[in-house]
């Protein structure tokens, strides 16, 4: 069974969701990683070009780093 291709758009939102779905410091870094690690492949395949790159790396890194905010916050 086929299904059709994710455009890359539609891989960087499931990278978003699956890092704003994270509950623990631990699988937010992973989520983290994981969604730039899908980002730079976009950008080596070029399916994506520097500015979308720059853009959703900065987005995604600012994600993680604001639900790490919280966790630690609702912890103290």
């Amino acid at each position: 069974m086929n299904r059709p291709a994710l455009t890359p758009a539609q891989i960087i939102e499931a990278a978003r969701m699956r890092l704003a779905k994270a509950t623990s410091p631990a699988g937010i870094e992973y989520a983290r990683d994981s969604a730039i690690g899908s980002v730079n492949t976009l950008e080596d395949l070029r399916l994506i070009d520097m500015d979308t790159w720059r853009a959703a790396c900065a987005e995604l890194g600012a994600l993680a780093d604001s639900r790490l905010d919280l966790l630690q916050g609702g912890a103290q």
